[in-house]
């Protein structure tokens, strides 16, 4: 008796299976066939796609031109995605658009005769976006952009306009936030320019209004006036006082029987000083003639006269010098009181004049505190319209696409592989699938497998069988 060891814990032994497919051999053989035939048709019938790839290099910069900010280097891969989804934005693909002119060609004129505008433009972007390809290689700052077309020729050239596409929208974006920045300055300068000329404006008519004339070298008439007033006023009282004490003084001592000739202050007058020397004189003449003529002679008798004649003049000029001083105090009084009324409304004129400087002066101030903010602001605009105007570019263009050599669509190696391999599992799949569906036996294992009566025997010989055999 022979006896045979199998397992009942799989499904179908590798024998089985074995069995099977060598019984379904031709089928397994006629698929994969088809499916080789199949890949080399389809080879020979799909359209051939070029794709021509350029390389660009993108510089991360840690430092903005334009708000001055510091930015993080740990943002570096965050930029390169960002720079990948532009170039395969839809804003690049219009941009290509515009600049291959494609809307102008014959192929998109009778999209929109057939579809109408809207859904020809849609259509066409999506076509674009399809054709754009980035390839980039772990943190590297190297992208490769690719365009895939149905020549060699497009593909290079729509290669080489995709990236220009990208150049253009990339210093788009880079100068826009210069350019809304400017134009928030513009607003902000017109604004602070109107504030200034309203200053100068309303400056200029309070001035106007109220009389005010600049002038530097005195810019408060009023209140210098005032001053000299107070100045003149101060000097007239105190010729006043000296004036009302020379008159006390000339009255007390006539009260007390002073001569007039004892007040020193009539004594030094100089027209007294020249009567007294003349009066001296003649009495002097006088004397020597009376002891040496006589007293009736003619010359005594007329230098007689002459001496009452110079005490007579004398008399007067003193009578004249006392009028004199008493007749000052009511002119000095006179001039106080015109002085006092006159620097009463010079002071009322110094007091609007001083409310009109204090307003002129918060006018100023107002002035110069837009002027600063505008001079501040001008200087920060002049500074972002250079930053806005220098263009430092951060992509540059490492190698321009050329021509393909071979087209990248269809692969004929890769197809059929592939067709080799799925055509194989699908043949092998097929086979399994019919031999379940209509189990015969095929080897010994499908005789004895889940019983377990021993094998007696069996007829003809068979290599597989006798190595299973025990």
């Amino acid at each position: 008796m022979l006896s045979y060891t199998h397992s009942d814990a799989l499904l179908f032994t590798p024998q089985q299976i074995g069995a099977m497919l060598r019984a379904r051999r031709v089928l397994i053989i006629a698929i994969v066939v088809l499916a080789l035939i199949a890949a080399l048709v389809a080879n020979a019938l799909l359209p051939r796609v070029y794709t021509a790839t350029s390389d660009i290099y993108i510089e991360f910069r840690d430092r903005d031109p334009i708000t001055s900010r510091t930015l993080s280097a740990a943002l570096d891969s965050n930029y390169l995605e960002t720079q990948v989804n532009l170039i395969q934005s839809t804003a690049v693909a219009e941009r290509l658009i515009e600049n291959m002119k494609l809307r102008d060609s014959a192929e998109f004129q009778e999209m929109v005769q057939r579809e109408g505008y809207t859904q020809a433009n849609t259509s066409l972007l999506e076509q674009v976006q399809r054709s754009i390809s980035v390839a980039t290689t772990g943190d590297s700052r190297v992208l490769g952009v690719s365009y895939s077309a149905s020549s060699p020729t497009l593909a290079r050239d729509f290669a080489n306009a995709t990236v220009q596409a990208y150049l253009d929208v990339s210093d788009e974006l880079n100068t826009r936030a210069a350019r809304l920045r400017r134009e928030q300055y513009n607003a902000q300068l017109d604004s602070l320019r109107s504030e200034v000329e309203s200053l100068h404006e309303q400056i200029a008519q309070y001035r106007l209004s109220q009389g005010i004339f600049a002038n530097e070298s005195d810019p408060m008439p009023e209140w210098r006036r005032l001053q000299e007033l107070n100045n003149e006023l101060l000097r007239l009282q105190t010729k006043l006082a000296e004036a009302r004490a020379r008159v006390t003084v000339i009255r007390d001592a006539l009260d007390k029987g002073f001569k007039l000739e004892d007040f020193p202050e009539i004594g030094r007058l100089p027209q007294m000083i020249e009567l007294r020397a003349q009066l001296n004189a003649a009495t002097a003449q006088l004397q020597e003639a009376q002891a040496t003529l006589g007293p009736n002679h003619p010359r005594v008798i007329a230098l007689r006269r002459e001496v009452g004649t110079f005490q007579n003049a004398l008399r007067q000029e003193m009578l004249a010098a006392v009028a004199s001083q008493t007749q000052e105090l009511p002119v000095l009084e006179a001039q106080e009181t015109a002085l006092l009324k006159e620097i009463a409304v010079q002071r009322e004129r110094a007091a609007a004049e001083l409310a009109h400087r204090e307003r002129l002066d918060g006018y100023q101030r107002q002035l110069q505190s837009a002027e600063q903010i505008y001079r501040s602001a001008l200087q920060k605009y002049d500074e972002t319209l250079l930053a806005s105007n220098i263009h430092l570019p951060n992509i540059s263009v490492l190698r321009t696409a050329n021509l393909p050599a071979r087209p990248s669509q269809p692969r004929p190696f890769a197809n059929i592989a592939a067709a080799l391999i799925l055509g194989t599992i699908f043949a092998i799949s097929c086979a399994l699938l019919l031999e379940l569906l209509r189990r015969r036996v095929r080897c010994i294992d499908d005789v004895v497998r889940g019983s377990h009566v021993p094998l007696l025997g069996h007829i003809g010989q068979n290599v597989h069988l006798e190595a299973r055999l025990t």
